[in-house]
């Protein structure tokens, strides 16, 4: 996956990017969507919030590798 710099993105993507306050995750040995869920916004619940934002890799929820990097949308 070729990721751009910040400098090299489009303005509008940019400006989406840091208005969503969306960031990214790597999976460590033992993840769980629902446990990153919990990390990130306190509630296990919002797993399918990560799955989505990750569809077109994530396709089990129950299948993220570790290692793999994740995009977590803003709260």
């Amino acid at each position: 996956m070729d990721i751009k710099r910040s400098t090299e993105m489009e303005p509008e993507v940019l400006a989406e990017l840091k208005k969503s306050k969306t960031r990214t995750y790597v999976v460590a040995a033992g993840d769980t969507l629902g446990a990153i869920a919990k990390k990130f916004y306190g509630d296990t619940n919002r797993w399918k919030d990560i799955l989505e934002a990750n569809k077109d890799t994530v396709k089990d929820a129950n299948a993220i590798r570790v290692g793999q990097e994740l995009i977590i949308p803003g709260a």
